[in-house]
């Protein structure tokens, strides 16, 4: 019986390994491909991670990008902690929107990470291989933004976004 078990549990479990960065740590699910880091400039990093598509040219994105403005945030209430990271985040959101057709989102939903206050956005829109989701999250630390984003294209289904989303509601941030 405990060999059943074992087996079971074996074929069922989902590897995952830990990625670390300075504002927290995440666990990247099984069959994510990176990091793929990169400066963008302005004391921006984005560190990326793609599931690719069997049979297909494409892959479900996980990314996290963090601007660190070179100083600490003022001290905020919660409240205001919430109201800039929805402004951050409807920021990003409009890069997004840009670069996709018949472009749509949620209203900004407020929920707890690791004890803190992140703004979440729901999101879709068309891109050139077809209609295309996503979920992006923003969140400010002390001395960092970080940005947390997963796209896909829709005819997948969202399997590897709902992956990304359960990695990022369960991540420990700084």
């Amino acid at each position: 019986m405990r060999n059943v078990l074992f087996a079971f549990l074996t074929l069922f479990s989902v590897p995952l390994f830990a990625f670390t960065f300075d504002a927290g740590q995440i666990e990247i699910p099984d069959g994510f491909e990176g990091p793929a880091s990169k400066g963008m400039g302005n004391n921006m990093i984005v560190h990326a991670f793609t599931h690719p598509h069997s049979g297909a040219d494409t892959s479900a994105l996980l990314q996290i990008s963090i601007w660190n403005p070179g100083g600490t945030f003022p001290s905020m209430s919660g409240r205001q902690l919430e109201e800039a990271a929805t402004g951050y985040l409807m920021q990003f959101l409009s890069g997004v929107a840009r670069a996709r057709r018949d472009f749509r989102h949620s209203d900004v939903e407020m929920l707890s990470i690791s004890g803190r206050p992140v703004a979440k956005v729901t999101w879709q829109g068309t891109v050139d291989k077809g209609d295309a989701e996503g979920i992006m999250y923003c969140y400010l630390g002390r001395s960092q933004l970080v940005i947390l984003h997963t796209q896909d294209l829709a005819r997948f289904g969202g399997r590897y976004i709902d992956q990304a989303v359960q990695a990022f509601e369960a991540m420990e941030l700084r």
